[in-house]
């Protein structure tokens, strides 16, 4: 399978990938299905220039699987470009900052798996997404 040419198998990897956020390219993004939030690091988001001003305050915690509680930041509504020129695909979506030490600079949930359209495929390390060049 073509998709699959750079891919060492077997492999039990994590989807990790690029994307545009706001006007800022961002590295070391995971893709988590299970998660119900899109999250930026308070670091990324202080690296692309924002203020706290910026923010929408919100009171309330994000829980892992682990079931400790890390206080939300904020809130702010960026675009979100994912993929490569001329398939792209671009949506305004929510994201929750947590001032949290971590090994992505941000999660892709669900919120914007579902708005985009992703399909993941493992096998692959890729995504699938509707654009209108294909």
């Amino acid at each position: 399978m073509e998709d699959a040419q750079w891919v060492h198998h077997p492999h039990s990897d994590a989807l990790v990938v690029k994307a545009k956020i706001g006007t800022t390219n961002i590295h070391r993004v995971f893709v988590d299905t299970g998660s119900s939030t899109d999250v930026l690091t308070y670091d990324i988001y202080k690296k692309m220039g924002f203020l706290d001003k910026d923010l929408s305050p919100t009171a309330g915690d994000l829980y892992g699987f682990t079931g400790n509680s890390i206080r939300i930041k904020g809130l702010i509504k960026l675009s979100i470009t994912l993929g490569y020129e001329p398939c792209t695909a671009t949506h305004v979506a929510e994201f929750t900052f947590v001032d949290q030490p971590c090994a992505y600079n941000a999660i892709i949930g669900r919120p914007i798996l579902k708005i985009i359209k992703i399909v993941n495929y493992i096998h692959t390390l890729s995504m699938k997404f509707p654009t209108i060049h294909g």
